[in-house]
């Protein structure tokens, strides 16, 4: 398996976000306290697919920066 970066036209819109930084306070509020979300849904939110794609191991509320910076397909 061949570890390529991702290509990125300079004419796709989606190419500025790649060059972002993540906001983590703004991304995990659905998770936070005071979320309007009720806290039991949040805790039972871990569905099989967010495993699978490596978010429940980010924390709860979760931290975005500890994903991997390599896209896996």
């Amino acid at each position: 398996m061949s570890c390529r970066k991702p290509v990125n036209g300079s004419y796709e819109p989606s190419t500025r976000q790649f060059m972002r930084k993540i906001h983590n306070e703004s991304l995990a509020k659905w998770a936070n306290p005071g979320s309007v979300l009720p806290q039991d849904f949040i805790r039972v939110a871990r569905v099989p697919l967010l495993t699978k794609l490596g978010y429940t191991d980010l924390g709860n509320p979760p931290d975005y920066q500890k994903l991997s910076a390599t896209l896996l397909y």
